[in-house]
């Protein structure tokens, strides 16, 4: 069960919890409607939690199957759109067979168990010779001649079903630019792997590369999408100098390899020399001041349920802001999607951000952490296995002890008639509920309740019936 362990600072009115321990470098998580969420890890295992505690027995592990040296592995995950019903997962990983290579494979999930038998969908190049990037004092760096940073891992399915996959340069820069380099890219794919014929380059690109939805990134390492708008958002983990969030277009080209956030390479005032580069929504330097400074920029969703000032803002966060290995400075922020500006910071001290997700009322967070450097799989021993998942819940319900505007709420059975005007009391043994529709889909979910006493449903829970579990 969820434990109380409070690592983060976060604004009043939340509760923090502790759903998952024990992993050993996550990388990837995702959220069914179901209220599971599903973690993945860089050996190559998928871990659910299942109403608040993680299942002891990984849902998926194809570790004999990867490379996790340094940044390869498994660095995404998402669920099919239609999961409920076929229980697919999807994986970006690195493939040790027939050589070193990234690859995007379908998994069958029956019963939080999946089937290691694979759907292989893409097989991307074989690693490039390494770049000019620096090893980090990381063995294995220091002994392979191929790339070992920057392999990308974005995976999301857009309002349009389509898959968008994001392609890091896998640390040769000349890559993003090339429309001969699957790197350095975000590709679209048809759930069956097959290349959708209204790609922006499918007329003038030949083979896999019609698959190139944008260009010009360095490492797309997590999207997020505003359902209400279709519009997804590339997290890609910058250079020396800039983080970016970008609005992903098609056809897009965002500039690395020329271009850095809104200026030349590693430059604060230099133009950008690229025409029509696709600027960043926001874009922030490095550094360690809390306010405006950070490492890379992963994680990325959005809610309706949290505080008002909260509601339709882009939430993303930052792995690290500084270089030391294990130092409790990630941070969480949001910002306006639609001007790149009114920017606040949320959340601080998370030791290594790899993702955050919402549930699917949004009244909950998910913060994946991984406690430790990237690029330190290699030397990971059982010391090191301090990942979690830490769960924010906004405690929105109003007390309502004695008040004529509200009335005892209607029962079915055992099943609730949502109304607005509704007022529901808390069992004597009770400091947190979660509605549940008949389906098993979370319509909502609060803590922090006084056993005995009286809240108001949400307002915008009116219609229809559900399941009330108190804990």
């Amino acid at each position: 069960m969820a434990t109380s362990a409070q690592a983060g600072n976060y604004p009043a009115n939340f509760t923090e919890s502790v759903v998952a321990t024990g992993l050993q470098s996550p990388s990837g998580m995702v959220v069914a409607a179901d209220g599971r969420v599903f973690i993945g890890d860089q050996k190559g295992r998928v871990w659910v939690v299942v109403n608040d505690s993680m299942r002891s027995t990984p849902v998926l592990n194809i570790q004999a199957k990867v490379d996790y040296n340094v940044e390869r592995g498994m660095q995404g995950i998402v669920l099919d759109p239609d999961f409920a019903v076929n229980g697919f997962i999807y994986a970006f990983y690195t493939a040790l067979k027939p050589s070193t290579h990234n690859r995007l494979s379908r998994f069958t999930v029956v019963n939080n168990l999946a089937d290691t038998a694979e759907t292989i969908l893409l097989d991307l190049p074989g690693l490039p010779t390494r770049g000019s990037f620096a090893c980090q004092n990381v063995s294995y760096c220091t002994n392979t001649t191929n790339a070992v940073w920057h392999m990308g891992g974005g995976l999301i399915f857009g309002n349009d079903g389509k898959l968008y996959l994001g392609v890091g340069e896998h640390e040769v820069t000349s890559m993003s630019q090339s429309m001969t380099s699957m790197f350095g890219k975000v590709l679209r794919l048809n759930k069956d792997g097959s290349i959708p014929s209204d790609n922006p380059f499918y007329n003038t690109a030949t083979g896999d590369y019609r698959a190139i939805y944008a260009t010009g990134l360095r490492n797309p390492y997590t999207f997020g999408i505003q359902r209400s708008t279709g519009r997804i958002y590339i997290n890609d983990v910058g250079d020396v100098t800039w983080e970016e969030v970008d609005t992903l277009t098609a056809g897009g080209n965002y500039g690395w390899g020329t271009c850095e956030g809104n200026y030349a390479t590693a430059s604060t005032s230099a133009a950008c020399s690229i025409t029509g580069q696709v600027k960043p929504l926001f874009a922030y330097q490095h550094g360690i001041t809390l306010t405006s400074r950070g490492n890379c920029a992963v994680g990325g969703d959005f809610t309706s349920n949290f505080r008002a000032q909260d509601n339709g803002k882009y939430f993303f966060a930052d792995f690290n802001n500084t270089a030391s290995t294990t130092a409790q400075n990630g941070w969480i922020k949001s910002v306006n999607p639609n001007t790149g500006g009114d920017t606040t910071v949320f959340a601080t001290g998370y030791s290594n951000i790899t993702n955050l997700r919402f549930n699917p009322s949004g009244s909950a967070m998910y913060v994946l952490t991984r406690g430790y450097n990237t690029g330190t799989i290699d030397t990971v021993g059982t010391s090191n296995k301090i990942g979690r998942v830490y769960k924010l819940t906004y405690n929105l319900a109003t007390s309502i002890q004695n008040s004529a505007a509200y009335h005892p709420v209607q029962t079915i059975g055992s099943l609730l008639v949502l109304d607005a005007r509704s007022a529901l009391k808390v069992p004597q043994f009770a400091t947190s509920v979660r509605l549940v529709t008949l389906s098993g889909r979370v319509l909502w979910e609060t803590r922090g309740l006084v056993p005995g006493s009286q809240f108001a449903l949400p307002s915008h829970l009116t219609g229809g019936v559900a399941r009330a579990v108190w804990q």
